[in-house]
Formats: C-alpha cells, structure tokens, sequence
C-alpha cells in the first residue's frame, strides 16, 4: 500500500513493443486517480481466453524497500476477499480503540504517568499500521504528496519512541543504563524529525528508524534482564510481552531490509 507508484503497461505487438495503455495506482498520486480506488495497489487488466499479452510493471519508491507480492484475483473472487478483510480491520482497529480508551481512564483514575505514555504508544502503533495499510492516504491525506510519503516514517518513529519511554521509565533505569537510553532515544527523535526534510535525508530516515528501533528493544530486553537479575521486580508479563515484540519486530524490519521476504 505505500509504494509510491505503480503503472501497468499493457504492451502493442503490432507496434514493436510500444506501451498501448496503462492503469495505476499508488500513494504518491491522488487517490482519486487509482485505477480503482482502494488502499492497497489494485490494478485491473483482461486477457481474452486462449490469447496472450505482455505487460511491464513499473514501481516507484523514495526510501522504503519495494516488495512485489503480486496475487492475481478475478473480480468476483477479489470483492469476496476484499470484505473478508474490512471485516478483519475493523476488528483490529477496534481493540486498538479499546486498550487506547481502558488505558487512558486507568490514568484519569490513578493518575499514574505510565499508563499515559502507554495509551500514547498505543495510538501511534495504530497510526503506524493504520498508515502502512494505506489507510491515511484514503482517509487523511487523499491528495498524495508530501503528508501521505512522510506520515508512515514519522509516525513509525514516535512509535518507536513512546515504546522505548514506556519501557525505560517502566524498569525505572539508573546510572549507565539510563544514559544510555537517554542516547538512544535522542537519536530515535532525531532521526524522527530529519524524516521530514525532502530527498536524501528522507530515504537516510528509512533505514535509520528502523536501525534504531531493532537496537532500541535490544537495549530495553537487556535492561530488563539486567534489572530483574538485581532486584526480581520485573514482571515476566512484561518480558513475555516485550520479547513478543521485538521477535515482530525483527520479523518486520528484516522484511523491511529485504533479508527476508514478507508476503
């Protein structure tokens, strides 16, 4: 969903190789102007049965890997599927809505700072996936351009960010853990930040953010550990939880790397 643009060219033989027509899609164009207008890439092409056509498939990018898993669905089958995961994301959505709204009245109640900057990291992981999922283009910034390229990395970094704080200030750090994290979390905001400068500074970001947040959760299970090893105050939930996390999270930045392949 947030490849920046993609064009399908259906190719002329009778004209040696000459580009016939196109359809496209993408987040760098206005919504508007997808072929068919959804928040992933759907592009529709027809090849009459017992014939043949060749296509050229062009992607654009400004900074996050190109993936291609290309699926091809007819249309009766495509509208079955596609309500199928309506559904699922409104599930999704709606447990992230629940936990935002459980835990921010555990603050107004307690008013206990961590379930705050909890809720916070709640709302920009569900921004994060709400954005990767092409979403923000459709609903937020349907005109392209600027805000829908920069909202993923931006929101990926504050996500990246609130995750580190709630855990940092969770296991309560001192001495060279706490400076260290101090470190760490400059740098995450920095880079945050630099995303939303245009061009080379921008495609730096990508693999920054994603850098940092593979280190970040490196550094927060290994504070953890060293925490628990001085005082037994660590929770083993919030170990479960946080190797849950970085074990997605690996999965996900290595997919973002191109080390692995994500469908």
């Amino acid at each position: 969903p947030i490849t920046n643009k993609v064009e399908l060219f259906s190719l002329d033989f009778q004209s040696e190789w000459a580009l016939s027509s196109s359809v496209i899609s993408g987040d760098g164009i206005r919504f508007e102007d997808k072929s068919i207008q959804n928040n992933r890439s759907i592009l529709p092409f027809y090849i009459e049965r017992n014939s043949e056509s060749e296509y050229l498939l062009y992607l654009g990018s400004d900074g996050e890997i190109i993936s291609l898993p290309m699926i091809l669905w007819e249309r009766e089958a495509f509208e079955k599927i596609q309500n199928q995961r309506q559904f699922t994301s409104g599930l999704f959505y709606g447990i992230f809505l629940f936990v935002i709204l459980i835990y921010f009245t555990f603050f107004l109640l307690l008013r206990d700072r961590l379930y705050l900057i909890y809720t916070i990291y709640v709302l920009f992981s569900g921004l994060l996936q709400f954005s990767l999922e092409g979403y923000a283009h459709q609903y937020l910034f349907p005109s392209g351009g600027y805000f829908t390229q920069h909202v993923v990395l931006f929101v990926a970094g504050w996500t990246v960010f609130f995750a580190y704080y709630y855990s940092a200030s969770y296991l309560k750090l001192t001495g060279k853990l706490k400076r260290t994290a101090q470190v760490l979390a400059i740098l995450v905001l920095l880079a945050t930040f630099a995303s939303l400068i245009p061009g080379t500074i921008y495609e730096i970001c990508y693999p920054l953010i994603n850098g940092f947040s593979l280190l970040s959760l490196v550094f927060i299970l290994y504070s953890a550990l060293t925490v628990r090893r001085r005082s037994q105050t660590v929770n083993n939930l919030f170990l479960f939880g946080l190797i849950s996390l970085m074990g997605g999270a690996i999965i996900f930045i290595l997919g973002n790397f191109s080390v692995i392949d994500i469908p």
